[in-house]
């Protein structure tokens, strides 16, 4: 199949003065939802007539409530037998667009109204997933995920994570993940905190303030119970009670996350943040966190079939602190950042 960004570009999408409807549909995991955000960034850029309708998971439809180019969201829901597409057929097949861009590498663009179509190659391949997504869509693979959240979600951010004090930052920590053998384990998160702190006091660095940041029900508390007890001072960010967009702009006055490959690890990479992830089960060479400051730490052994909890947290702060230390030196890309 031939790269649809070219073709669209060729045909008409970004000429001329008249806007052009594009239906652009992508995950239901909001970590699958943040790395396609660079595909649809880059195709805002290659096509600047076009106004998207984003078809998503209803957890993650806010994350584009603030997204200059989209001008609608449609929510669908996963459901028995794949009956989803068909839900999502009946909203979208009134509709004449112009181009239908699948990364969920359905049929579904071969039954709606559309002048060009894209649906992602399927199958496993090797590379991340977000160039995997660029490439096919022709477009250039230095492009980054990107997250908007307004004004308002900027001063909510701030009055739920204040501004410290000088030689003080926000330590965002990721205590949950999509699987229980992502997880890393609590005492060594809470080591980690301590080393670094350590490490910072005795170099003249920052000293670091935790926040922990997981998502809604049961299972995620369950998931952050044993950090939340061995770190009762620090800061839960209610990200259950607030906006999306508002926990990305939270993330984004962190000086740093530190999490296992999850959501929120995507997240505050995405919203600009130093994010390091740790991966153990999971394969950074197609999942690794992508963002102007962003780094991953993969546990011995081959990848994807590693142990989480063999990361020593001696090794988390010698990762945390080489990155920090080559992302903020003057002229990086995070030297003027707000912390």
């Amino acid at each position: 199949m031939k790269a649809a960004a070219p073709a669209f570009g060729q045909k008409g999408v970004g000429q001329g003065t008249a806007t052009k409807s594009v239906l652009f549909i992508t995950g239901h995991r909001l970590g699958d939802v943040v790395m396609s955000t660079a595909a649809l960034a880059g195709l805002a850029k290659a096509w600047p007539q076009a106004r998207f309708t984003v078809a998503c998971g209803p957890a993650q439809a806010a994350l584009f409530a603030h997204t200059p180019f989209v001008e609608a969201v449609l929510p669908f829901s996963k459901q028995p037998r794949k009956r989803h597409w068909l839900h999502l057929w009946q909203a979208t097949r009134h509709t004449a667009w112009h181009g239908v861009v699948d990364l969920r590498s359905s049929l579904l663009p071969w039954f709606l109204k559309a002048r060009h179509r894209h649906s992602l190659r399927g199958g496993r391949r090797g590379g991340l997933r977000i160039h995997q997504q660029l490439a096919d869509l022709g477009l250039p693979l230095g492009i980054l995920p990107a997250v908007h959240w307004s004004s308002g979600d900027g001063v909510a951010a701030a009055g739920l994570l204040p501004t410290l004090p000088p030689g003080e930052a926000w330590l965002g920590l990721g205590p949950t993940a999509g699987t229980e053998n992502k997880v890393w384990p609590a005492p060594w998160m809470e080591r980690f905190l301590r080393l670094l702190n350590q490490r910072s006091g005795a170099e003249g660095r920052l000293v670091w303030r935790p926040v922990l940041f997981h998502g809604p029900g049961q299972r995620e508390r369950v998931l952050a119970a044993p950090l939340r007890a061995l770190l009762p001072g620090a800061l839960l960010f209610p990200c259950a009670e607030v906006a999306l967009t508002t926990t990305a702009a939270a993330l984004h006055r962190c000086g740093l996350y530190v999490g296992p490959d999850s959501g929120l690890m995507h997240l505050a990479a995405a919203a600009g943040t130093p994010t390091l992830g740790l991966f153990g089960p999971s394969c950074a060479s197609q999942y690794a966190p992508q963002g102007l400051c962003a780094a991953a730490l993969c546990a011995p052994g081959a990848e994807g079939a590693g142990l989480v909890s063999d990361i020593t947290p001696e090794h988390a702060v010698e990762a945390a602190l080489a990155l920090l230390a080559q992302n903020s030196s003057p002229g990086g890309p995070l030297a003027n950042h707000p912390w």
